[in-house]
């Protein structure tokens, strides 16, 4: 699921600058290339929930416009090539906010929160006691 479309990231950049980071076809065919766009709305997605998917239940619906504008930059970033300095600030940023959510000291809005303790896929290790130790192989 893309927490951001094709119409997002033409209002957030606008269509000729969507145009020039997705048209690929040799020449130029002077129109979106949506299946490109597409693809990296969803790649930009999956980066965004791999910062925030151990504090958040993923994917997050409704998605939140801040969490829309966020996708978008990251899609930018990863579609310019090579990167202006401002599309380059706009994902660091983003980049820094999407940490701070997922450390939770920032906020998506009204979220669902993973439970408290829940390991979101992480693996945990549960040992037995020790049936020897340096006190029972005193002696021995």
């Amino acid at each position: 699921m893309s927490y951001a479309t094709a119409q997002d990231m033409i209002d957030r950049f606008g269509e000729d600058e969507i145009i020039a980071i997705t048209d690929r076809a040799n020449p130029p065919a002077g129109a979106i290339d949506y299946g490109v766009l597409s693809d990296a709305l969803d790649a930009a997605s999956d980066e965004v929930n791999s910062f925030i998917g151990l504090r958040i239940v993923t994917p997050v619906t409704p998605v939140p416009g801040d969490l829309v504008n966020r996708t978008c930059a990251v899609a930018h970033y990863h579609l310019a090539d090579p990167a202006t300095d401002r599309v380059r600030k706009d994902y660091e940023d983003t980049i820094k906010f999407l940490t701070m959510v997922g450390n939770g000291t920032a906020t998506l809005g009204d979220v669902t929160l993973r439970a408290a303790g829940a390991s979101g896929g992480t693996p945990q290790i549960i040992t037995r006691r020790r049936t020897f130790d340096r006190r029972s192989l005193r002696g021995a």
